[in-house]
């Protein structure tokens, strides 16, 4: 099977209480840009996109809806842990820094699999992944 253009390409999608600071977040600490935000009533988030490179996460506001889909709890469950593939980490771990962010792990780590990765938590619980692996490049033998 052969896949071409945009066929099978995963897009994640997450809630948040707040979405208008997890939008600000994500754009200040990580350098996400803005692609489209649609506002709903109030300080309501009906719909956002946010690009990093080549990868883009989905978000609104916390609301119910027929699929069960909710922000995460206090306690952090709900969560969602969000992998991107980065080509310049010691740059992205540099800024994230800066913002005042503490990698989960204490700083880059290099893992058993090939990568340098760190992972931080946003406010609302969410996890971000950064690593230089690229899940599509098979190691060769």
């Amino acid at each position: 099977m052969s896949v071409t253009g945009r066929n099978g390409q995963v897009t994640p999608c997450l809630r948040y209480k707040d979405a208008k600071a997890a939008i600000a977040w994500l754009v200040r600490v990580v350098g996400f840009s803005e692609q489209l935000v649609v506002p709903g009533e109030g300080d309501e988030v009906v719909h956002a996109q946010l690009v990093l490179g080549a990868g883009m996460v989905m978000l609104g506001s916390d609301r119910e809806d027929q699929y069960g889909f909710r922000a995460p709890g206090p306690d952090g469950t709900g969560a969602a842990l969000n992998c991107f593939i980065i080509d310049d980490l010691d740059a992205l771990f540099a800024r994230v820094t800066a913002a005042g962010e503490v990698a989960l792990e204490g700083g880059i780590i290099d893992t058993p699999y090939g990568s340098r990765a760190f992972t931080i938590r946003d406010p609302e619980g969410h996890l971000w992944h950064f690593g230089t692996y690229d899940p599509w490049v098979l190691p060769t033998a």
